[in-house]
């Protein structure tokens, strides 16, 4: 059911350049490509402020109800910005979402571990829930979504039940999301190669002592350990070939959760790597706009879409 992307991007222009999608955001990506509507504080810690960015659909009005999508970006819990959700931000609220991008901590900036950006990835939807009548959202179809590491954090986010949660106090009232959308998400720490690349390649100096305590942290940490009856809608996107995060992990995690009853569905590309879904990764972005209408269907068939699609992006056809 979902309303079709061709109300945003026509399908004529699937394949086109960016340039020709897009012409009046040509020259670059992230911030300038797709600027968001708003950047607000949502969350102060003991090092910095974290920053959230927000995506308003034409015709937006503060006493909407409209469904929201938060996108939580990749990078090894290490690095990464905000901005790679950007254009999949962008696109959603021209189909009449809201949608937003906040920062979490990391460890290259913040020496901050996961727990952390498990606490400010529930931080950022209980503030979008918490400001809903300023946003125009309705809070009871606030969506999750994430990439890779932040594919993990989505997921811990909608899974880690709150009297688990790595910070009790942080998880009040922090119920979980309408649904969540995973693209190559880290799903299982619990393996000895997660064990060597976890400690070694992300956490260098203070490697030996994670290492020590690495089997009840990757426990504490790995979506796939709180699988239960119950569990929020999920949209796993998995390249077969993927080299960073096996597929293997969601095909078990699929495999499991619908075991257990939920409603989890894998769709599982040949011959791609890791974050193919990326705008800009493919050079026609024919895999990103295939994954936008996955989401799309997916969220369509469970309500979880805008009840009136937005006007059409102008496309210039010279371009």
């Amino acid at each position: 059911m979902g309303y079709a992307a061709t109300q945003v991007i026509p399908d004529e222009t699937r394949g086109r350049s960016p340039r020709a999608r897009f012409p009046q955001y040509a020259d670059s990506f992230g911030w300038l490509a797709f600027p968001p509507s708003r950047t607000l504080p949502f969350k102060k810690t003991r090092g910095r402020t974290l920053l959230i960015h927000v995506f308003l659909p034409p015709r937006w009005k503060a006493s909407d109800r409209r469904p929201a999508i938060v996108y939580l970006h990749g990078g090894s819990w290490v690095v990464g910005t905000p901005s790679q959700f950007f254009p999949q931000a962008f696109h959603f609220a021209q189909l009449g979402m809201v949608t937003a991008c906040p920062e979490y901590r990391l460890w290259g900036r913040d020496r901050a571990t996961p727990f952390a950006g498990v606490r400010d990835s529930r931080s950022a939807i209980r503030w979008l829930r918490e400001n809903a009548a300023n946003l125009g959202v309705d809070p009871t179809r606030v969506i999750v979504a994430g990439g890779s590491a932040g594919g993990h954090l989505a997921a811990c986010a909608s899974v880690i039940p709150e009297e688990q949660a790595p910070n009790e106090a942080e998880a009040r009232d922090c119920a979980p999301p309408a649904a969540m959308i995973l693209y190559n998400p880290v799903l299982d720490l619990r393996s000895q190669a997660w064990k060597a690349t976890f400690t070694r390649e992300l956490f260098g100096p203070v490697s030996r002592v994670i290492w020590s305590a690495y089997d009840p942290v990757a426990r504490q940490l790995s979506p796939h350990s709180y699988l239960r009856p119950g569990l929020p809608p999920a949209l796993i996107i998995h390249g077969e070939d993927d080299r960073v995060v096996p597929h293997i992990q969601s095909r078990r995690f699929t495999e499991d959760s619908s075991a257990a009853g939920n409603d989890c569905q894998l769709i599982s590309y040949p011959h791609s790597g890791h974050a193919f879904h990326n705008y800009g990764f493919h050079p026609t972005n024919r895999p990103f706009h295939e994954c936008l209408r996955h989401v799309e269907d997916f969220l369509g068939e469970r309500g979880l879409l805008a009840e009136e699609p937005c006007p059409m992006l102008s496309v210039d056809e010279s371009a």
